[in-house]
């Protein structure tokens, strides 16, 4: 936790200056590390929603860790903050809906019904499409796409499940194949989006749609688009088609690491482009230190409420089913 919190200072003395003579790059920096943060987490709240609506026993192993992470929500909604001062009134107001839809989310799930969880579940996934549009997607003014937030959604999915394959412990061949199984239907998705958001926009050839993946298509964007694809894509779904590399806990945790970076890099494609047509090395430095304070401080938190919230008790026959789970 002290480790946590030390990044995230060191990280928030870096952005003090540069909030002074590069306000603009700072802001898109700390934006991009906020959402690309926020991702996890809310991947992970919809984790533990979506895992007992589908009977998915075998993720009772990788609960604890989940509630881990959504307990890094409230540091988030602080650091949401700067986003009530940047769009007026009715924008400020929508944010705190969403947190406020987040918050209780992560806090009720902790002892949940059936109701509660398609309630709370179908709560969250409006929340982040409009937050999605909001915070992100509305960075391109004019410019406008149906499966931006679900394009977001996947990312989220898949990012979660990255930090759970690294956090995982106490878990089985079984269950690091259950896991690595569904990490790779999510890429899939993840995939097919990127996929059918570009093609049908190329092919319509509308200036104003066009030229959101003509900025990313060029120059240096264009090399890190190129990139995103053969690693954050191609690389991942040819290691996970294989069982055996599937079920090896090892190589599930550098997949894991592979795409937790690539789904930065992907959030930074997405958003930096909107601010300036061309990136500097100082450009790094802003990122970096951006990273490190927001998820440095998500961190943190988490561990720190952790240690003082009693472990939730799970069911000894569940706990027993999950335990002798089998992957097929």
């Amino acid at each position: 936790m002290r480790l946590a919190a030390g990044v995230a200072v060191v990280g928030a003395v870096v952005l003090l200056p540069g909030a002074v003579v590069a306000a603009d790059r700072v802001a898109i920096a700390y934006l991009v590390a906020y959402m690309a943060t926020l991702a996890v987490a809310l991947g992970m709240l919809m984790l533990l929603m979506i895992a007992p609506l589908s009977g998915a026993i075998w993720f009772v192993m990788f609960r604890p860790r989940a509630e881990e992470v959504v307990s890094a929500l409230p540091a988030l909604a602080i650091l949401a903050v700067p986003l009530l001062f940047s769009h007026g009134v009715f924008f400020a107001v929508r944010t705190i809906a969403y947190w406020a839809v987040w918050l209780w989310a992560g806090e009720s799930i902790r002892s949940p019904s059936p109701r509660t969880v398609i309630t709370t579940l179908v709560a969250t996934a409006l929340a982040l499409h409009f937050a999605a549009v909001d915070w992100m997607m509305s960075a391109s003014a004019g410019w406008s796409s149906s499966v931006y937030s679900g394009y977001y959604f996947a990312g989220a999915m898949v990012s979660a499940l990255a930090l759970l394959a690294l956090l995982a412990r106490g878990v089985n061949t079984n269950h690091v194949q259950a896991l690595g199984r569904l990490t790779l239907a999510f890429v899939l998705f993840w995939a097919y989006l990127w996929y059918v958001q570009f093609f049908i926009i190329w092919i319509a050839d509308v200036p104003r749609e066009v030229s959101w993946y003509a900025v990313r298509l060029g120059g240096s964007w264009g090399v890190l688009g190129t990139t995103l694809v053969v690693t954050g894509f191609v690389i991942p779904f040819i290691v996970l088609l294989f069982h055996a590399a599937r079920g090896a806990a090892w190589l599930m945790s550098a997949v894991a690491a592979w795409l937790l970076a690539a789904h930065y890099l992907d959030v930074y494609w997405m958003l930096a482009p909107s601010a300036t047509a061309r990136w500097s090395v100082l450009d790094l430095v802003w990122a970096a230190a951006a990273l490190a304070l927001v998820a440095g401080s998500a961190t943190a938190v988490a561990i720190w409420r952790q240690a003082r919230t009693p472990a939730l008790l799970i069911d000894d026959q569940l706990l027993q089913l999950a335990m002798r789970y089998e992957a097929h």
